[in-house]
């Protein structure tokens, strides 16, 4: 994976990546359900997760 503001490789832990089609899932989800911004709280509640985890798990690939 590569980093956008230096196009130096990140590592990527295997569980975040593991993670992703659940992120996917549930956001498309939420899309299809005319809902275009959502909390990390709120997503969260969704997914059984902590807030902290969620943030953390997209902040490898840039900023939301």
């Amino acid at each position: 994976m590569q980093n956008n503001n230096n196009l130096t490789p990140i590592e990527v832990p295997e569980v975040v990546v593991q993670r992703l089609p659940i992120y996917v899932r549930v956001l498309s989800q939420l899309l299809n359900s005319k809902v275009e911004v959502i909390s990390s709280h709120q997503l969260g509640e969704l997914l059984q997760m902590t807030p902290a985890q969620i943030r953390k798990d997209l902040s490898y690939f840039g900023r939301f």
